[in-house]
């Protein structure tokens, strides 16, 4: 079964990494508070994650609860923190040449 060699991500795994990845690749300056949304294949069909500001100011990071290995998990996180940065930082979140050259820079996903 394919889906044994899947991880299974929690609260506490996606936040002890963010911390690591923030200290390696973002300067500690993505220390914000975030909501974080864990969901099934099913409630979003071909999506990995996904990073958005909500109306009352706080930014809801959501990812998928499966990946096929820690490295797929890793850079889907890194892609989502770069657009928590850009959210921090007021600017247009999306997948712009200056979102690519960070992502290569530091192993996101694109």
């Amino acid at each position: 079964d394919e889906r044994l060699q899947m991880i299974s991500i929690n609260k506490d795994m996606v936040d002890s990494y963010f911390d690591e990845i923030n200290r390696q690749y973002f300067n500690d300056e993505l220390s914000v508070d975030y909501e974080l949304d864990i969901f099934t294949e099913d409630e979003q069909p071909n999506e990995l994650g996904y990073c958005v500001p909500e109306d009352d100011g706080c930014i809801v990071l959501g990812l998928v609860e499966e990946f096929d290995s820690l490295d797929d998990f890793l850079a889907t996180l890194k892609h989502e923190m770069i657009h928590l940065e850009q959210i921090k930082n007021n600017r247009p979140v999306g997948h712009d040449t200056k979102f690519c050259k960070r992502a290569t820079a530091i192993g996101a996903s694109i």
